[in-house]
């Protein structure tokens, strides 16, 4: 909401004082810089008042991905199980 508020402010402030010298490029640089005002105003805002994020879950040390690595062991399962797959090379 700021972002809209500021920007509006900042094309005022900027097609009043930059007008007689910029013409219509003050009010839109006045825009530009309080809209970027404003978009740092919201999000400062939104981060403070949002619960901090807790993130679970597995982490990439435990990722297993597909790989071509020679020597590798074939893992051999029963049932069903997750795991990354080997590419065997004929």
């Amino acid at each position: 909401m700021a972002t809209l508020v500021l920007g509006a402010v900042g094309s005022a402030i900027g097609g009043a004082f930059g007008g007689a010298i910029l013409g219509f490029s003050g009010a839109a640089i006045g825009g530009f810089i309080g809209s970027t005002i404003g978009s740092v105003v919201d999000s400062w805002i939104v981060s403070s008042l949002a619960p901090a994020q807790k993130i679970e879950g597995q982490r990439l040390d435990s990722l297993r991905i597909t790989s071509a690595t020679e020597g590798a062991i074939i893992p051999r399962l029963y049932g069903r199980m997750r795991i990354g797959g080997n590419i065997i090379w004929a």
